[in-house]
């Protein structure tokens, strides 16, 4: 008897009768979330390569537990931040490795941090808890990547990662598309009522076609960046060329023209850094001229030029969004309003300024945070960069283009934040960090088991 309950497979046997158990007396989906949430738990045990998956799976789980709620709703993120710093610190502990790597993208993040909570002691506008969440919206994902750059994991399984990021890419990307063919129905403030009938944006799991739109231009120049690698065999070529493919048809189905202004810039600046300027130009006058054959896209570019279109936008669209964020920002020039006090998810949560949006994440940090938190905030870009550049320069050339291709990924989703609030959206921001952090993890990990 001792021997058996001893063997593993006994174990395993009375997991399994425990969970038919609670099958039989309670709610099947919540047994199946367990089952598979302990199965996680045992693999990343095992190998940590399997604790960093969920990440490539952040936009599916995020939409499923706001879907059907599990009792812990909007902290879940915050559960999987506890998850993935105690199973990292036991790797560390079984490796002996027991040093905390950063990035220099530390410092300013720190300096907003700071000056985000100065900026809430001093303003009179908003509570200590809406400071706190406004300055949370912002940084807490940067999290994410410090998970990331202290994960011991090889080249080989971080290429796994973002491939298996680009193939949940897809998957959204092919719903976004169903959407759009079936024309799934659109609230009404989503296309203009006068200038846009019978349109119909895809907006996936993301819940928002802007938001699809900024997943699908973060991720589409990494497919490049796997496609245009020299040891690709063709076939694997052709596999990355179609998701590529798949991801621009979901951005184009979202009908976001921010987004596809936002493809310009980043695919030329990928062709200059692989040195095929001419291969992306001409690739991109290809997708130019067939979006110039599509009725939407026509209406959609059409309507911002018309006068209508110009007087709504300076009675309550962008324009007066735009003018207004200066507007307290001159006001607070120094530390702003306060966080979270207008133009984002918690302002809109706080019903500031009845909820509005400003639709320039820029302008948001300049009128929330001020001046100093803007330049803060700017140094937190500026040291992306120059991390995702001094890491392509330490890489492998096999590697050094896909870590481009995340580069210009970046350019692309910061270039549509000029128009949109993407930054502070949960899963994005995961995202976002996760890939700079993979893309890092391309240069600086040693082992290529």
């Amino acid at each position: 008897l001792m021997r058996t309950t001893k063997d593993p497979d006994f174990k395993l046997i009375l997991f399994g009768i425990g969970l038919s158990l609670l099958a039989f007396f309670s709610n099947i989906w919540l047994v199946g979330a367990l089952a598979l949430i302990s199965i996680y738990l045992y693999a990343s045990w095992k190998r940590v390569e399997v604790l960093l998956v969920p990440l490539a799976f952040f936009v599916f789980i995020d939409f499923a537990i706001k879907t059907y709620p599990l009792g812990i709703g909007g902290w879940w993120d915050e559960l999987f931040l506890i998850v993935l710093f105690s199973f990292l610190f036991i790797h560390k502990v079984r490796l002996q490795a027991f040093s905390f790597k950063t990035s220099h993208i530390i410092y300013p993040v720190v300096l907003f941090v700071v000056l985000g909570f100065l900026s809430t002691l001093i303003s009179p506008h908003i509570t200590l808890a809406q400071g706190i969440e406004g300055i949370r919206a912002v940084t807490q994902c940067f999290l994410f990547l410090l998970v990331i750059l202290n994960a011991p994991i090889s080249k080989k399984a971080t290429r796994g990662l973002l491939l298996i990021i680009l193939v949940a890419g897809s998957i959204t990307a092919g719903y976004g598309i169903y959407q759009y063919i079936t024309g799934v129905p659109n609230p009404p403030h989503w296309l203009d009522r006068d200038l846009e009938v019978g349109l119909s944006r895809a907006f996936s799991f993301l819940g928002s076609p802007n938001a699809f739109a900024g997943y699908g231009i973060l991720l589409a120049p990494i497919a490049l960046g796997f496609l245009f690698r020299k040891d690709t065999p063709f076939s694997h070529k052709l596999i990355f060329g179609i998701i590529f493919l798949i991801l621009a048809a979901g951005v184009f189905s979202s009908l976001t023209r921010a987004a596809w202004v936002a493809m310009v810039p980043a695919l030329m600046l990928f062709g200059i850094l692989i040195k095929k300027t001419q291969w992306m130009l001409g690739f991109l006058v290809v997708l130019l001229v067939l979006a110039s054959f599509s009725a939407p896209v026509r209406t959609r570019f059409a309507n911002l030029f018309t006068e209508q279109y110009q007087e709504k936008s300076e009675i309550g669209g962008r324009n007066y969004r735009w003018n207004l964020a200066i507007a307290i920002f001159e006001e607070n020039p120094l530390l702003g309003r306060g966080p979270g006090s207008y133009g984002g998810a918690v302002a809109y949560r706080a019903q500031a300024f009845q909820g509005l949006y400003v639709d320039n994440f820029y302008l948001q940090i300049l009128s929330n945070f001020g001046f100093l938190g803007f330049m803060a905030f700017l140094w937190i870009l500026i040291e992306i960069f120059r991390y995702l550049i001094f890491s392509a320069k330490k890489a492998l050339e096999r590697d050094r283009i896909i870590i481009y291709g995340a580069l210009c990924g970046v350019v692309a989703f910061l270039t549509h934040n000029v128009t949109e609030n993407l930054i502070e959206v949960i899963p994005l921001a995961v995202i976002f960090w996760a890939i700079i952090g993979l893309a890092g993890q391309l240069s600086t990990s040693e082992r290529e088991l």
